[in-house]
């Protein structure tokens, strides 16, 4: 049973408590030193970490190139260790040492990373299983590596193309925030006196940025706590989630990232020698993913006795072309290659619209920046050199 502990141990005179993860008959044999106290930490008070893209891909492909030369699991993790002690990932030494004692001590190499403290991708924890159920590590071992190097690709594009939006909502969070807590209050001491010469939109305007001034922290937390509350709405899909997809751009975006995703995984786990039914049921099992009711869902048409195609078009999130190609490729028996070609095409068309669809975001802000310099320009500016303020200001 996996569990968390915190154990009380005697090292030579010196008692240290120490936190343990996972089955404690394993560590009882790890552990030489006696044992005084044991309390099991509650589920929900246990954080794990989560490693970096960067660490899957190279892992993968360090690990693939190992095992290729016919360097055993257990030396090759022996060999992870000793140069993380040499470089700079030192903060990974913890992990392959738990990691080497534990492929030491028998267990399978799934059986040893689930029990590290460490939250692994669900991906690659079922590859890792099934690789190893069918004696394919290596090849599951090169595919992964191709996995997360596209993954990596991808957020790169999405991070470089959304830069400038990025920048510019950040200019106006400033400009605002200056607006509330500069520019207005210094204005409405210098002219206070001649206010009330102002037109009524102008006076409403200052006393609501005024109001925001003497209610600042309030306001950030009511801010902060409406961000959150859409961020969770969006994320738990309920009805909020419905009626943004009602928007067609955002529609037609999720689901090509999701076909497309749903391909992606697809290609790499049956090209790893998998059939198409565990490489379904292996999509169908990861956590909070789209993909993974769509590949449920497939997966339960299939069990039905509808063919793979069927079932991709009773979905009805994939495009009719990539169904055809599909079933050119079952029919040819080069399944493998159909979905290559599909991911490799049809990824470049997405991203390439992706950023079209970002690009048309600059002149968007830029309209947004325009119009409130506009506003700013007609409500204060304007009324303040208009003749009858420009009498009563300098005594015309």
């Amino acid at each position: 049973m996996m569990d968390n502990y915190i154990v009380l141990v005697k090292e030579g005179r010196e008692f240290k408590f120490k936190i343990y993860g996972g089955n404690f008959r394993d560590f009882l044999n790890e552990c030489k030193s006696k044992i005084y106290l044991k309390i099991k930490i509650p589920k929900i008070f246990v954080l794990k970490k989560k490693l970096k893209t960067i660490w899957y891909k190279r892992f993968c492909e360090d690990l693939y190139f190992l095992v290729k030369s016919g360097i055993s699991l257990t030396e090759s993790i022996l060999i992870f260790r000793n140069n993380s002690n040499n470089t700079k990932l030192k903060s990974y030494t913890k992990f392959y040492d738990s990691l080497y004692n534990k492929l030491l001590n028998g267990n399978l190499l799934y059986d040893a990373l689930n029990k590290t403290n460490y939250k692994l991708d669900n991906i690659f924890l079922s590859l890792i299983s099934v690789s190893e159920e069918t004696g394919k590590l290596a090849d599951v071992l090169n595919n992964l590596s191709k996995y997360y190097e596209d993954k990596i690709n991808i957020s790169s594009k999405i991070k470089s193309s959304m830069s400038y939006p990025i920048l510019l909502s950040t200019f106006l969070i400033i400009m605002f925030n200056l607006c509330i807590l500069v520019f207005i209050p210094s204005y409405f001491n210098s002219f206070q006196s001649q206010i009330s010469n102002l037109p009524n939109m102008s006076r409403i305007f200052i006393d609501v940025c005024l109001f925001i001034k003497d209610n600042y922290f309030l306001f950030c937390i009511l801010v902060i706590s409406g961000v959150i509350l859409l961020i969770t709405l969006f994320k738990s899909k309920v009805y909020f989630t419905k009626l943004i997809f009602k928007i067609s751009i955002i529609r037609k975006i999720h689901f090509k990232k999701c076909q497309l995703k749903f391909i992606q995984m697809l290609y790499y786990i049956i090209d790893s020698g998998i059939d198409l039914a565990t490489a379904l049921k292996i999509i169908s099992n990861l956590d909070n993913d789209d993909c993974s009711k769509y590949a449920s869902y497939i997966y339960g048409e299939i069990n039905q006795g509808f063919d793979f195609c069927e079932s991709l078009t009773n979905s009805k999130i994939f495009d009719p072309e990539i169904i055809s190609i599909i079933s050119i490729g079952e029919k040819s028996s080069k399944l493998v290659l159909a979905l290559k070609n599909i991911w490799t095409t049809y990824s470049k068309k997405h991203y390439e619209s992706m950023e079209r669809y970002t690009k048309l975001i600059e002149p968007i802000f830029i309209v947004i920046c325009g119009l409130i310099v506009l506003i700013f320009i007609s409500i204060f500016i304007i009324p303040l050199i208009s003749y009858e303020n420009f009498n009563s200001l300098w005594g015309g």
